[in-house]
């Protein structure tokens, strides 16, 4: 045996011994990350991935549908309130489309019970800035204020909403509200002023009296040139148009004091 064939024994049995050495190493570790995580460790290791597929705006079987196609699980979640999405549609997901997960994974939905509702709070009688208070605080929006008169409502007041009390509406709808002016006022008819010129005081009044009006204010003046005790002016002047039960005042010719 040549001193060449002598010398590579010794290297090849070094690369077996080290090649031995790092194949135990590697079971060892192996052996040691099953202990500590079991198989599901080196399941997840080499466990495919998938892209999670958008949901929104699906039914729940549809999503079913969709989602076993990609081997993923679905994990309904509770139902939420959605300006968008109609009920019963999902309006939320997690994770999110286009997020990167394992085979096998849950993707948690969320159901739409579609735009959120309250109830019209009870207004009539209140006065307009407490109604329109409570408008707002029961998250609805204050819609067109109108007036009327009415003698069961004081003035100021609500006499109406619209839509009425306890009605259930989508959340932000304008409530229109009634207001009262107060009891109708009754116009009172208008009577024309008889002439007063030249009758007495106890005359004058019995003729105001007949046509609905009432003596007013006297004045006195003295003038030589006319009977004493007599009116010689008058207000409103005869012909005129004034509302009935009107007071008129007179001016009469009275003697001078000593």
């Amino acid at each position: 045996m040549s001193e060449q064939t002598q010398q590579q024994k010794p290297k090849k049995s070094g690369v077996f011994w080290t090649a031995f050495f790092t194949s135990l190493f590697v079971s060892i570790i192996t052996s040691a990350l099953m202990y500590k995580f079991g198989s599901s460790f080196l399941d997840k290791l080499f466990q495919k991935k998938v892209e999670v597929p958008n949901l929104i705006g699906l039914t729940l079987d549809h999503a079913k549908l969709l989602l076993s196609t990609k081997k993923l699980q679905v994990l309904v979640q509770e139902e939420i309130y959605d300006e968008q999405i109609e009920q019963g549609k999902i309006a939320k997901q997690s994770p999110l489309a286009g997020s990167t997960v394992d085979e096998g994974s849950a993707v948690s939905i969320f159901l739409s019970k579609g735009k959120e509702k309250v109830l019209v709070p009870v207004l009539v009688s209140l006065k307009l800035e407490e109604a329109q208070a409570q408008i707002l605080k029961s998250g609805l929006s204050i819609g067109e204020v109108k007036y009327e008169l009415s003698k069961q409502i004081s003035e100021g007041k609500v006499i109406s909403s619209e839509p009425p009390a306890g009605t259930e509406v989508v959340k932000g709808t304008s409530v229109n509200l009634v207001v009262s002016q107060g009891i109708p006022k009754v116009a009172k008819p208008m009577v024309e002023v008889p002439n007063l010129y030249g009758k007495t005081l106890p005359e004058a009044s019995s003729i105001l009296s007949s046509q609905g009006l009432v003596l007013g204010k006297i004045n006195k003046i003295t003038s030589a040139e006319h009977e004493f005790d007599i009116i010689l002016d008058q207000s409103p002047k005869a012909g005129s148009k004034i509302p009935k039960g009107s007071a008129v005042s007179v001016t009469i010719n009275a003697e001078a004091e000593e």
